[in-house]
């Protein structure tokens, strides 16, 4: 189980989606135990995978899975698009050897376990988008361009949406600079394409399928705020921000490749201990038909490095201006890196015929040179405590948090000791194998000289690989048997009452204490104590628990609800820009002052009530001073409404506003998840009734009363209410968009077409030689 940050985030969204469709049997659009109630159409954006989409919409067949299984599972599948995507892309340039050289450390060093979207998924398809933009140079077939702009749509959903234009481009850039570098092949292929109505099909289909993505991540978010901090009012960036925002903007960083210290939440630079060696015995190497690699790098690199490069695509590159951590781009540098480091194992190792032994030995010494320095650094910061954790602060950022062992010295000193190890036998391997394999006393033995090459490629495999699973194990929690229940499908809860806080919830929920468990971090936190990791809002969809705060780091929440915290906060109720004081960086603290406060959000009086009657008000600026009012106990229902309302009064103040119009009446709960809640309700009152629910209301909500639409006012400034007959009531409430759901059925299909197309690219690849294509 990811133990925080980012991947414990992306869990819990991915549980709670998929738990959801499993006891609903549609995807949610709502998520009503974070801030009272919130439109999912973000969190269904940054959760998705490209099983996940199929998953959500076969949901109810697995109704028995163990979704962390389920979870990893489509991980995986998503490493396989990587590794499909680099294979194929590096065979185009490269010899078997060095395309597993660099497949292994492109696939083995994505390690997800903290941060699944810098370190994976803002990358994980752009291998596989750019050979499908090869094979449409290839062969003139307009298919493959659909494809490649399908495939850079599909891969927004699972990925933060503000990263969409660096990954657009990278891609660009790659074309960009492969055509400068390629001029005739690429002139040549153009010559080939034929301009007509594929060509127009092939792009119009890629552009909507771009825009479809664009448009199912913003269905609903107008009635969103957010206080992301360093953000403009518009959600953009200024230029300021765009080249300091998160740091990590620095060279120095990139030392790591050769130390793996990873002293980083966010990214990690490790590719194993030859990546650095050969991409500077690969700049030796390097000829006019593989030098995009290095140039793509090398532009990439400056970006992060916040160069005038940063500053042109911050003007100049569409939706580039709602970026930010330019510097967290890193990985997708050490991709490019794994490329150009290619070249440097192809000439060491399995050199072509005809290969000037003056040119490997000048790349072989290049090489080791490279080691002896990061070995002499090794030794001089491992054997001073001090001087190592300087060394650390400098490289990573004191304000930023940072994984446990970067506090631990001899955490530190091991992996320097293990780094120095690797060092040491990498020199030797870049020094000898180039010796012996070209030696005499192998001349006319290339069995021998293969066995050379594969026990190089198992170095780099067990390099990389044992670095993976270190990270595994040092950044998940185990889970007891006991706890496992919290990881099967489970319907949610009704809650009945809003809690006060995560600490008062942990006596009386179950699946809160079975997550305590194995979340040393969320323990941590919940003790008071300072626990970097599992700090997100969103846990609560995981946990089943509805604060009236939140005790974690909160960035958004629905216009209604910014209102009613503003009017208890005694601040502008329309301000959307200032957050409000009850905000604090890493929790908020719901400001429960006023005495109707507590009644009103369902933390007294519960989320569901009825009321004798309710009185309209035109506006939500003339009820701010109502229910801000100290004698107002929350015991009276006022609903928004300009225009004559059934059963509701117009307020003119005849009524104290101390006065107590709530009445009982007996309710059960019939259905209840993201998208409904359904209750039959009897009213012993002879007269019609007013029920309210504390859900944050949204023009999305529709309501029926014993089968009949019913309109859904917005009450008591944040909230749902609506009119009830005498008797029993039969009331449901269901919340969505049919475009939403249709796109999410399309993106699914689209998926399930690529997971079948990632099949046959397998099988082309195993079965019909190496897919190795013309360049």
């Amino acid at each position: 189980m990811p133990s925080g940050h980012d991947g414990f985030q992306f869990f819990t969204l991915h549980y709670y989606f998929l738990n959801n469709a499993i006891q609903s049997g549609d995807v949610a659009q709502w998520i009503p135990y974070m801030n009272h109630g919130t439109i999912s159409t973000l969190w269904y954006g940054v959760q998705g995978s490209m099983l996940q989409q199929v998953l959500l919409q076969a949901a109810p067949l697995f109704r028995h899975a163990d979704l962390l299984a389920m979870f990893h599972l489509c991980m995986f599948v998503d490493t396989m698009v990587l590794l499909v995507g680099t294979w194929l892309v590096a065979r185009r340039f490269f010899g078997a050897p060095a395309t597993f050289f660099i497949t292994a450390g492109v696939v083995g060093s994505c390690v997800w376990l903290d941060q699944p979207y810098w370190n994976f998924r803002l990358y994980y398809a752009l291998p596989l988008v750019i050979e499908m933009g090869h094979r449409f140079l290839d062969t003139g077939r307009w298919r493959w361009a659909a494809l490649a702009l399908n495939l850079l749509a599909l891969q927004t959903l699972g990925n933060l949406p503000y990263a969409i234009p660096v990954a657009s481009f990278v891609v660009f850039a790659y074309f960009a600079w492969y055509s400068a570098t390629n001029a005739g092949v690429v002139m040549a292929a153009l010559r080939r394409v034929r301009w007509g109505v594929p060509a127009v099909a092939a792009v119009a289909f890629g552009i909507a399928s771009l825009a479809a993505a664009r448009y199912i991540l913003t269905i609903g978010m107008d009635q969103l705020v957010r206080y992301n901090p360093g953000r403009l009012p518009d959600g953009t960036m200024d230029l300021h921000g765009f080249l300091t925002y998160g740091g990590a903007t620095d060279l120095l960083k990139w030392v790591d490749t050769l130390l793996n210290l990873s002293p980083w939440f966010d990214f990690t630079l490790y590719a194993g201990i030859l990546l650095l060696p050969l991409v500077v015995a690969g700049l030796v190497a390097l000829d006019r038909r593989r030098l995009h690699f290095v140039l793509l790098a090398m532009t990439v690199l400056l970006f992060t490095l916040a160069t005038p490069v940063s500053v042109a695509l911050f003007h100049v590159w569409p939706a580039m201006k709602y970026f930010r951590h330019i510097g967290l781009v890193s990985p997708v540098v050490k991709v490019l890196l794994c490329f150009v480091a290619g070249l440097g194992f192809e000439l060491l190792f399995d050199p072509p015929a005809g290969t000037s032994v003056r040119r490997i030995r000048v790349a072989a010494v290049a090489g080791v040179l490279v080691l002896v320095v990061g070995a002499a650094l090794i030794v001089r910061i491992a054997l001073d405590g001090p001087r190592l954790d300087r060394f650390v602060d400098r490289l990573s950022d004191r304000s930023v948090d940072r994984p446990p062992h970067t506090s631990q010295r001899s955490a530190l000193a091991g992996r320097l000791v293990a780094s120095l190890g690797m060092s040491v036998v990498g020199a030797g391997l870049i020094l000898l194998v180039p010796v012996f394999s070209r030696s005499r006393v192998l001349s006319g033995r290339p069995g021998v000289r293969s066995a050379l090459v594969y026990g190089v490629l198992g170095f780099v495999a067990a390099d990389v690989y044992h670095f993976k699973f270190v990270h595994l194990l040092d950044r998940s929690d185990a889970m007891r048997p006991a706890a496992r229940a919290v990881t099967q499908p489970s319907p949610q809860p009704f809650p009945v009452q809003r809690e006060p806080s995560l600490q008062r919830a942990v006596a009386t929920s179950q699946r809160l204490q079975q997550s305590l468990g194995f979340n040393a971090p969320l323990l941590r936190r919940m003790q008071g104590q300072f626990a970097p990791g599992a700090k997100y809002w969103t846990n609560n969809a995981f946990l089943f628990v509805d604060e009236v705060g939140s005790s974690f780091r909160v960035d958004s929440w629905l216009l209604p609800l910014n209102q009613l915290m503003r009017v208890y906060a005694g601040e502008p109720i329309d301000d959307t820009t200032t957050p409000p004081a009850s905000l604090a960086s890493e929790r908020l603290e719901f400001p429960l002052g006023p005495p109707s406060a507590v009644n009103v959000t369902g933390v007294g009086a519960g989320k569901v009530r009825f009321f004798s009657g309710a009185y309209r008000v035109p506006s939500a600026a003339q009820l701010a001073p109502l229910m801000a009012d100290p004698s107002y106990r929350g015991h009276l229902l006022f609903v928004l409404a300009g225009d004559a309302v059934a059963g509701a009064e117009e307020w003119k103040g005849l009524v104290p506003l101390s006065a107590d119009e709530s009445r009982p009446a007996s309710f059960q709960v019939q259905r209840f998840d993201g998208n409904h809640l359904a209750l039959t309700v009897n009213n012993p009152s002879s007269a019609a009734v007013w029920m309210s629910y504390a859900d944050v209301w949204h023009p999305s909500w529709r309501a029926t009363v014993n089968g009949a639409p019913a309109p859904v006012y917005r009450a008591q400034m944040a909230y749902k209410a609506v009119r009830l007959d005498p008797g029993e009531n039969v009331v449901s409430f269901e919340f969505g968009s049919r475009r939403f759901a249709t796109l999410a059925a399309f993106f699914a299909a689209n998926a399930a077409m690529w997971l079948g197309l990632i099949a046959l690219l397998v099988w082309e690849i195993a079965y019909r030689g190496d897919g190795a294509r013309p360049t």
